[in-house]
């Protein structure tokens, strides 16, 4: 049996991923910046796996067995990042973007104080603030903002936005419609409309915030 699937609907609607963007927000300021980091790594590892599991065929074990097993073939944030750009569900700047955010994620991951000046791995760095005011998806206004604020709202909005689209596919491919599931995909996600979305709803904290530190 089949459903029904509108094509030329959004896939992810603007108040299904205010939701996510916003506990996600909230989520990432709470931490110190390098819990921030790897949290929002995290959360766009995940979103990715999400992504793949909605593209794919509908074997579960084998799924697995590409995604989760340790060693896998597609179990790693590089990995991921590569293969849905391969499958054509990643734009060219998003790409790029997604691997700036797993170079800061790498940063934060193996932080080593003796190698450095600082105790603490943080934002303010200048090879990490760069990357966070070079992410090209974000609005131009982004790279005047404290560099977290950047990576904050960029790994948000790409998780909230793709798992939104990985949610929706799902439904799709469980009723036996894996087609339309993979071109639903293929028809929006390399597209991902920071602009739009965040005139439609405002998720992230004030510059005036003190959660907002470097």
């Amino acid at each position: 049996m089949s459903i029904p699937v509108d094509q030329t609907s959004p896939l992810a609607s603007y108040e299904a991923v205010a939701r996510r963007v916003s506990e996600a927000v909230a989520e990432l300021f709470s931490e110190s910046d390098r819990g921030c980091v790897l949290v929002g790594g995290a959360m766009v590892d995940d979103a990715l796996g999400a992504l793949l599991r909605a593209f794919f065929m509908n074997d579960e074990a084998l799924i697995r067995k590409l995604l989760t097993v340790p060693g896998s073939p597609i179990s790693t944030f590089s990995s991921r990042i590569q293969t849905t750009r391969a499958l054509g569900l990643l734009s060219e700047e998003i790409y790029r973007d997604l691997d700036a955010v797993r170079k800061i994620r790498n940063t934060a991951a193996h932080f080593d104080y003796r190698s450095t000046r600082t105790t603490a791995f943080a934002f303010s760095d200048s090879d990490v603030a760069n990357r966070c005011r070079g992410l090209k998806s974000l609005p131009e206004a982004f790279a005047a903002l404290p560099p977290r604020y950047g990576f904050v709202a960029f790994v948000s909005m790409v998780a909230a936005i793709f798992a939104e689209h990985a949610a929706n596919a799902s439904i799709a491919r469980s009723h036996g419609n894996h087609l339309l599931a993979i071109n639903m995909l293929l028809q929006v996600t390399p597209v991902v409309p920071f602009k739009e979305y965040l005139s439609k709803f405002a998720a992230f904290p004030k510059r005036s915030d003190p959660s907002i530190v470097s």
